[in-house]
This record gives structure tokens, sequence and C-alpha cells, in this order.
């Protein structure tokens, strides 16, 4: 009888405890402590495990990006390889050809010359024998040609030949243009080129046409001069010369400003084709 007695008696004792383990501060429950920990520990090592993949996504886009960069480069570096190989290919293969063309024009020359040589006088066929050695390559004619070429005199009339060229190509192209935008109908008329090297001067002398008309009523007359380091092009309207545009001699500037200046240029000579009646 005193065992089922106890039973209650212990559980209330049990009841007690619990309470007054309830009524301890927090701090000192090593139970409510371990759990606490437990919770703050899971958190660290969530937070932790979240730092770390955003870490390994960033270093692996950080990675991915470079190797786009790097193959990026290198394809950009094999196409500019790709475009300089075929530039050469292009420039072997049009020297190819222009020295066969060249040694064509020799034998052909060379066959012309033998059968003269037949025909002339006595007299001349020991000068026209001379003049053949000049179409064989190995001729001394042809092994001091480069030296003659590569002098400074002939290399600068080149030079000068070269950029007064263009320049004047460079105002044909923009009278075209300014015909195919304003001016239809209109056709282009050319006479009177005279480059003069030695001054360093090209005169060109171009119309526009009005329709219905085979000729112009007049001419623009373009002069364009190496002056020191400048390009000046000029016109003539009669007796009057009208500097219209300059431009450095070595990076020479043809842009809109360019156009704009040749279009002004052309009023003189367009107005007068314009008005003509005859």
């Amino acid at each position: 009888m005193g065992a089922p007695q106890e039973k209650p008696e212990l559980e209330l004792q049990k009841l007690r405890l619990e309470i007054r383990a309830l009524q301890r501060p927090f701090r000192s429950n090593p139970a409510h402590l371990i759990s606490a920990l437990t919770a703050l520990l899971a958190v660290a090592a969530l937070f932790f495990s979240v730092r770390f993949s955003q870490n390994e996504y960033v270093l692996a886009e950080t990675k991915s990006v470079q190797a786009r960069i790097e193959t990026e480069k290198a394809e950009e570096t094999a196409k500019h390889m790709t475009e300089d190989k075929k530039t050469l290919e292009e420039d072997i293969a049009a020297k190819v050809k222009r020295r066969d063309e060249l040694e064509a024009l020799l034998h052909n020359a060379d066959s012309l010359l033998s059968r003269a040589q037949a025909m002339a006088d006595s007299k001349l066929r020991s000068d026209i024998d001379k003049l053949r050695e000049t179409t064989k390559p190995s001729s001394p004619f042809w092994s001091s040609l480069p030296e003659v070429v590569n002098q400074p005199s002939l290399r600068e009339a080149a030079n000068v030949d070269r950029v007064l060229r263009e320049a004047n190509d460079q105002i044909t192209n923009a009278r075209g243009r300014i015909q195919a935008k304003e001016l239809t109908g209109f056709q282009n008329s050319q006479t009177g080129y005279n480059a003069d090297i030695k001054n360093k001067r090209v005169e060109n002398q171009l119309a526009f046409v009005k329709p219905g008309y085979q000729q112009p009523k007049s001419y623009t007359k373009y002069v364009v001069q190496m002056i020191g380091n400048e390009l000046q092009f000029s016109f003539r309207d009669g007796d009057k010369e009208t500097v219209f545009y300059r431009t450095p001699v070595d990076q020479p500037m043809y842009n809109q400003d360019f156009e704009e200046a040749v279009k002004r240029s052309v009023e003189p000579q367009l107005k007068a084709e314009l008005g003509r009646s005859d």
C-alpha cells in the first residue's frame, strides 16, 4: 500500500522541480543554453553556407567572363591574321601577274626588234642589237633601274603626282555626289587637265551640263597646288581666283566640310548653266 501512495508524491516533486527550473533566469538554465547555442550554430552554418555559395557563384561568373574575353581576343587576332594573310596573298598575286605581263611585253618587244633587225639596213643592225639587250631582265639596264627610280628627286616627284591626282579625284567625286543628290539629269564635262609636277600644281576644268545640251556654257577651272605643307584648292571665275579649301599635305581631310566647299565652287558655273536659253 505504501508504493502506490509514493507515486503521486514523486510526480508532484517532479512537477515542482520543473516549475522551479522554468522560474530560473534563462542564462542559468543549461538546457535552454544548449538549445540556443544549437540554434545559433545552425543559423551561423546556414549563413556561411549561403555566403560560400554566393562566392562560388561570383567566382564562376568571373572565370566565365574572363574566358569569353580571352576567346573574343583570340578570335579578333585570328580575324586580323586572316585578313593580313589575304592581303599579302593578293599583293603577291598582283606582283606575280605584273611580272608575267612585263616578261610577255619584253618577249614581244624582242620579237619585234628581231624582225626589224632582219629587215633593217646593216648600219642600223648593231643599234637594234644594243636595244634588244635592254629586253633581257639580266641586262645592265634593268639592274640599274632600281637605283634610278629610288633617286630622291624622282621619289618626290612621284609623291607630288600621287597627292595631286588624289586631290583632283576628290574634287570629281564630291561633284559626283552633289550631282546625284541635287542635279538629276545633268551631265558631267571635263577638259583641260594639266599637271605641272615641277611647280607642284594641277589644273582641271569641270562643268555640269544642263539637260538638253551637249556642251556646257562655261567651265569651272580648278587649281590644286602644294604650298609648303599645305594643299590649296582654288577655282577661277573669269580672272578672279578664289581659294575655297586648304588641308595638310601629309594628312589631307576630305570630309563633309570639303564637299560643302566644292559645292560653293560649283555655284557660279551652275548659275550660268541654269540661266542659259541658247
